[in-house]
Order: C-alpha cells, then structure tokens, then sequence
C-alpha cells in the first residue's frame, strides 16, 4: 500500500492572494466624467 502523496509538478502553482476590504487606491476619477463601479469584491481578469 502506497502513501499518498502529491505528484511532483515541473511549475508549482502558488497561492493567489485573497482581495479584502475596500481599496484607498486608483478611487478617483482622473480622466473624463464617468467611471465603473464594482459592487463586490472580485478579481479582474483581462477576458
């Protein structure tokens, strides 16, 4: 009977960070006279 054991993998994946809290930067508008508001906490993804 074997030991149960994680697989060696060539590229390890690490831990993503966890997005928390609300964010003190990039909250003001510099640009233009509309912007987006997220209503939750998610990440961002170019797609």
């Amino acid at each position: 009977m074997a030991i149960l054991q994680p697989r060696k993998l060539k590229y390890q994946k690490r831990f993503t960070g966890r997005s928390k809290g609300l964010s003190t930067r990039g909250t003001k508008l510099v640009f233009g006279s509309y912007g987006l508001k997220c209503l939750e906490t998610k990440w961002i993804t170019a797609r």
